[in-house]
């Protein structure tokens, strides 16, 4: 049985010796008596919870200091009798008893009834013996209550560490700053009970708090007087960096319009600088406790955090728009700029060698082409990049083209192309991670190999796609250099990223071979997963 069924099934019994028109126990429980039974009632059941704070109640803190029965025979003439409820109640005469345990006072049990001067010393004679029922009964309640609200901690306890790693995910995923903080003032409202929240920024110490999310709040939510006192709550928790806590609104303002009565208020910090402050709103006044206020304040860390990672996404984001443009301008210098260079340099010549060398400024026209002809593919390779879009959605051949276009100005020799199979198009991942390390080892054999002979071969067989880049430079001796010096790990890493397999064959003199051969997901049913870079171009391409 639950409490509440053991005291109804003693107040039954009582009524049987006693007659009442309504009883009640009262157990003490922090400063307060707390009803856990009724009987006699319109509706017992809706009484059980409901408190009496013994801070403000005088007859009650005199009758449990006095410890002994009481009787008022008409509450009425008593007005220093503060049982008001019980006269709005119709309810005339009033029997009190304290229930006590092991000699200490536990609880009290009030009858009521409507006659006055109903109750006299034989009903308290005839109730004594089911104070002691009702004092194991309040030890019983005691105990349930402590076990319930043991199970309540415990259960918030969850919910709390789930939220905390939800939000964690939220942190690490895309989202964006404003959903951040939407969901963040969610579960606030759902963990601390809150009937609204918002989050307020301060631009400015001279500027007003801006509120930038919130849960629950309307506009028309706030007086012009309220809305004042919450600037001037909030510029308190930020110039003190401690929560501040109001019990009771209207105990501090005349303004009789009543939407949210209690509030607490934090402060929101990044990295010691005050950004700006959250406010928890409640519509009944209510004390806070020590706990709440510090899950309060773990909220306002997590929005902290997440204020602090969109800045930190836009500084990287412009450090990688900065890097790439630097990049690109370093292409332009190394590739574009001294090819035109040449170009401009054998124009100039070219007329008065062809006067006295026709044949040699026939080959100066050769080479004139052939750096025209690489500049301008270095160009198109240059704009590619820059047009992530088109880079996407040009095939992979046309693209090893225009670098092998690109290669044969710089090393002076012609990069022949072959494609082999039949055509597919590939997904843009491995399509990517191949173009990188094309681009990678035609740059070594440009800065490196002295080659004059260079073959791209792309081969689309029924299983696999395979690619291979070989020159018959110099060469190299694999077990004496370091991977880094050639951006050997940087191939490796690109080809492994995509489960691609890297194969490198140099020697001395001998010429040297990359070769990257891709299983085809398609064909195994393997859906790709896709790197930060191919996201990238999908984001920009618009798919």
């Amino acid at each position: 049985m639950s409490p509440e069924q053991i005291f109804e099934l003693i107040l039954t019994e009582l009524q049987q010796a006693v007659p009442f028109d309504g009883a009640s126990v009262l157990t003490l429980h922090n400063g307060r008596l707390v009803l856990v039974g009724a009987a006699g009632w319109s509706n017992p059941a809706s009484l059980i919870g409901l408190s009496v704070d013994l801070a403000r109640h005088e007859t009650y803190r005199t009758f449990l200091k006095r410890a002994a029965p009481v009787i008022v025979a008409d509450i009425r003439k008593r007005p220093q009798v503060q049982l008001e409820p019980l006269s709005a109640l119709g309810q005339r005469a009033w029997l009190g008893l304290p229930i006590s345990l092991k000699g200490q006072v536990v609880g009290w049990l009030g009858l009521a009834k409507r006659e006055p001067g109903y109750f006299t010393a034989d009903h308290v004679r005839r109730v004594q013996p089911f104070l002691s029922q009702l004092a194991i009964a309040v030890e019983t309640s005691r105990h349930y209550r402590i076990e319930y609200e043991r199970r309540i901690e415990a259960e918030q306890r969850r919910q709390i560490a789930e939220s905390l790693g939800d939000m964690l995910a939220v942190l690490n995923s895309n989202k964006s700053l404003d959903d951040i903080l939407s969901f963040i003032a969610a579960r606030t409202n759902q963990l601390l009970g809150t009937d609204a929240n918002a989050i307020y920024h301060q631009e400015d110490e001279n500027k007003p708090f801006m509120m930038v999310a919130t849960q629950g709040y309307r506009d028309n939510d706030m007086s012009e007087q309220r809305l004042g006192m919450i600037q001037d709550i909030l510029a308190e928790t930020v110039a003190t960096h401690q929560p501040v806590t109001v019990s009771d609104m209207d105990g501090r303002l005349t303004d009789p319009s009543v939407r949210y009565q209690a509030l607490l208020a934090v402060p929101l910090l990044i990295k010691g600088e005050v950004y700006g402050g959250i406010v928890l709103f409640y519509r009944r006044p209510r004390r806070f406790s020590q706990e709440e206020i510090e899950l309060a304040a773990i909220f306002s860390d997590q929005v902290a955090l997440a204020i602090e990672n969109s800045r930190l996404r836009i500084e990287v984001k412009q450090a990688a728009i900065i890097a790439e443009r630097n990049r690109l301008a370093q292409e332009l210098h190394d590739a574009v700029s001294q090819t035109l260079f040449s170009v401009s340099a054998i124009a100039e010549a070219l007329p008065r060698v062809w006067v006295r060398h026709p044949e040699a400024g026939e080959e100066g026209l050769r080479q004139l082409h052939l750096l025209s002809r690489t500049a301008l593919a270095e160009m198109r390779t240059l704009l590619l990049e820059l047009r992530p879009k088109t880079l996407a959605e040009t095939r992979l051949g046309e693209l090893l083209r225009q670098l092998g276009d690109g290669m044969a100005g710089r090393i002076q020799a012609p990069v022949d192309l072959t494609v082999t199979g039949a055509v597919r198009v590939l997904p843009l991942d491995i399509k990517l991670v191949l173009y990188r390390v094309a681009q990678e080892a035609l740059n070594n054999i440009a800065k490196h190999a002295h080659a004059d002979q260079v073959r791209i071969e792309l081969a689309y067989q029924p299983e696999q796609v395979m690619l291979q880049i070989s020159d018959n430079g110099c060469g190299f001796n694999a077990d004496t250099l370091l991977p880094h010096q050639l951006g050997l790990s940087i191939m490796a890493e690109r080809a492994k990223s995509v489960g691609a397999n890297l194969h490198i064959d140099s020697r001395p003199n001998q010429g040297t071979c990359v070769t990257v051969i891709w299983p085809d997901s398609a064909q195994n049913q393997i859906e790709p997963k896709f790197s930060n870079e191919a996201k990238l171009y999908l984001v920009e391409a618009g798919r």
